[in-house]
């Protein structure tokens, strides 16, 4: 399985992109970067389908 841009939405989670540039500083400094394995892909991929909306409540106690 491929993990590709879904499109522009103009929205950008900073994790992600300091993730990506992580995975860009390894590869320009020539380290190898293996697969995902299957479980981490699958599960990335079913994540795809949820969504997110930022104005629900939250249930359960928080922790700060």
């Amino acid at each position: 399985m491929v993990v590709t841009r879904a499109g522009e939405s103009g929205h950008e989670d900073p994790a992600i992109g300091a993730f990506l540039g992580l995975l860009e500083k390894d590869i320009r400094a020539g380290k190898h970067i293996g697969t995902l394995s299957e479980d981490l892909t699958h599960a990335m991929f079913v994540s795809t389908r949820h969504t997110l909306d930022i104005d629900k409540a939250i249930d359960g106690d928080l922790v700060r």
